[in-house]
């Protein structure tokens, strides 16, 4: 019996069916959020208010030259995740995915026991959630913080949770920031998937990490805070995760 690519436990296929079930209902997610990234695209739908238009100003453009790039990539994944089955769907065009989405559903167990299953898993997870992360809307409210670098007070909107400083160039944890929760780092703890806490790493601390890696540290007992809660979900201790993201940076430099 293998190893699930996602969680590490006993599996008959590439996927455990607990991580199977999840991805199912995330493609089943991201087949609800293309249609809605296509009305964005073509501006027949919008995030938050709308604002006044400049009189006198230029027409825009018919489309969203932003949104029909993150449509494009919803989609393309899903044409990707059809390639499972058959790799003829990964060479149509973007407006074929309706048709790889069915595909996918009627032939789930091609596509659950591909070698590439745990990737696109991942690949899947990354893309809704910087879907849901693109798709908060800004109130207007800002609250000041400072660099922890450099001390540069920076006006952070309402719903932005990372950057990057602007004079000294490090990215941000602004959520952490806003929350007033930086000198609290030290127990900050998160419940998630190591694939997640690989997310996290790579979009908040500014640490390209895997999902591998994370499997690996727990494997290997370097994460000695953290606690399994279920299969396939731990609660991670932040700032053990970045010490050992910079150890693990340190070893191979």
């Amino acid at each position: 019996m293998s190893q699930c690519q996602q969680c590490g436990e006993p599996a008959q296929t590439t996927l455990c069916k607990t991580c199977a079930k999840h991805m199912r209902r995330q493609i089943t997610s991201l087949a609800k959020t293309i249609p809605e990234l296509r009305a964005l695209a073509d501006r027949k739908a919008h995030i938050g208010e709308r604002g006044g238009g400049v009189r006198g100003g230029e027409p825009g453009l018919p489309v969203s030259v932003h949104w029909l790039t993150v449509y494009e990539e919803a989609a393309r994944l899903m044409l990707r995740l059809a390639g499972c089955v058959d790799l003829k769907w990964m060479l149509l065009p973007v407006e074929g995915w309706r048709s790889a989405y069915r595909v996918v559903c009627r032939s789930w167990s091609r596509v659950v026991c591909s070698p590439s299953a745990g990737e696109l898993a991942d690949r899947l997870d990354r893309m809704l959630r910087r879907i849901d992360r693109l798709c908060i809307p800004s109130d207007g409210r800002v609250t000041v913080v400072q660099c922890p670098d450099c001390s540069t007070s920076l006006a952070v909107p309402q719903g932005m949770r990372d950057g990057w400083c602007p004079e000294c160039g490090e990215r941000l944890d602004l959520d952490m920031l806003v929350a007033g929760r930086l000198g609290e780092a030290g127990q900050a703890v998160m419940t998630c998937s190591p694939a997640e806490a690989a997310d996290w790493l790579t979009d908040r601390a500014g640490l390209r990490t895997t999902r591998k890696q994370v499997s690996n540290w727990l494997t290997r007992g370097r994460l000695s805070k953290a606690r399994r809660i279920g299969r396939g979900v731990w609660e991670f201790n932040q700032a053990e995760l970045v010490d050992t993201r910079l150890a693990q940076e340190g070893e191979s430099a």
